[in-house]
């Protein structure tokens, strides 16, 4: 179980990196593009927020299992799917 949820929050990291770059993407085009700059900066400021918080998550997830594999060996709780 423990490798499920650790996998599900590598999953979660991924989730959050692929947003922001969106995310800071758009944004940057609305901020170049004009209108209300206060909104757009904020947005931009968002979106590079998802990206440091996936990334971070991402690093801690990977930490966290090379830690169990080292504790329970390679592989430990990998459950091979049902046919």
């Amino acid at each position: 179980m423990r490798r499920i949820a650790l996998q599900r929050a590598r999953v979660f990291a991924l989730v959050a990196i692929v947003v922001g770059l969106l995310w800071t993407a758009i944004a940057g085009a609305l901020v170049f593009s004009g209108g209300n700059l206060a909104i757009h900066l904020a947005q931009l400021i968002f979106g590079v927020a998802f990206l440091v918080i996936g990334t971070l998550r991402l690093l801690g997830a990977r930490r966290q299992l090379r830690t169990f594999e080292e504790e329970n060996g390679p592989g430990a709780g990998y459950q091979k799917p049902v046919r």
